[in-house]
């Protein structure tokens, strides 16, 4: 791996990324960056094709941006389609810890903080901090109640 600021004009978005990129969610990005900097440099293999960061490349080019930091990863040509399917995938598998989420958002709501800098909106902030989670049922224990859905079988 190595880390360099390049010219944006250098980088090639992959052409059959299968990630879109909704203009709210360029927004959001955008003001992200405005506020807390850059974080998360671009990844990109040898030809400067980007592998993970096609929103904060559009991101960088809506805000007129010059030069970005990037990653070059040494990752053969054969590989470099699945990895750009598995750095959007995986995430795809991860949840909220809900209590713990509503319990951050409240801290950070003491007027000195944008609420919508998180990346919810004001609908989906309200919805989080006024509901009500109760700690999940021990199984074996003797109120403990497992559900099950009927379609897919997961369990509660």
């Amino acid at each position: 791996m190595e880390l360099k600021t390049i010219a944006i004009t250098s980088l090639k978005p992959f052409q059959r990324n299968p990630r879109a990129h909704p203009d709210s969610a360029i927004k959001k990005l955008v003001k992200s960056i405005e506020t807390y900097g850059w974080t998360n440099p671009i990844l990109v293999n040898k030809d400067m094709t980007v592998l993970a960061g096609h929103a904060r490349l559009k991101a960088a080019q809506e805000m007129g941006f010059k030069e970005v930091p990037i990653i070059i990863l040494d990752i053969p040509d054969n590989y470099v389609a699945g990895y750009v399917i598995a750095d959007n995938r995986i995430q795809d598998e991860t949840d909220w810890d809900l209590p713990t989420l509503k319990d951050l958002l409240q801290e950070l709501d003491d007027g000195s903080v944008n609420m919508e800098l998180t990346g919810f909106d004001e609908h989906e902030i309200e919805m989080l901090m006024t509901a009500q989670y109760q700690d999940p049922p021990v199984p074996g224990q003797p109120d403990a109640k497992i559900n099950k859905c009927p379609e897919c079988g997961y369990e509660w």
